[in-house]
């Protein structure tokens, strides 16, 4: 493998773990969600479903704009707005 092709798939693999971790945060957070919102196990189904359609429409969006822009600007932008999301909350 050479090395660009390392670099290509540790990148990949560093990004798909951004999104594995946010994934582990919401589920970590299930408890706190529903003290919060009451509700119960409907509410955490709920949140949990909100946050995959979400997520699966933003990475339909971005596999739609990495063909326009290109991946990378693509990924960078991905990765800094996903940053700024999660310092923000």
């Amino acid at each position: 493998m050479r090395r660009e092709q390392r670099v290509v798939l540790t990148i990949a693999v560093l990004a798909s773990f951004v999104s594995f971790l946010d994934g582990t945060v919401v589920n970590v957070a299930l408890p706190a969600i529903a003290g919060d919102l009451g509700g119960g196990l409907s509410t955490q189904q709920w949140v949990v479903d909100a946050y995959l359609v979400t997520l699966g429409a933003f990475i339909l969006v971005a596999g739609s704009l990495s063909d326009v822009l290109g991946r990378v600007v693509v990924l960078r932008i991905g990765l800094v707005g996903f940053a700024v999301a999660s310092v923000a909350i």
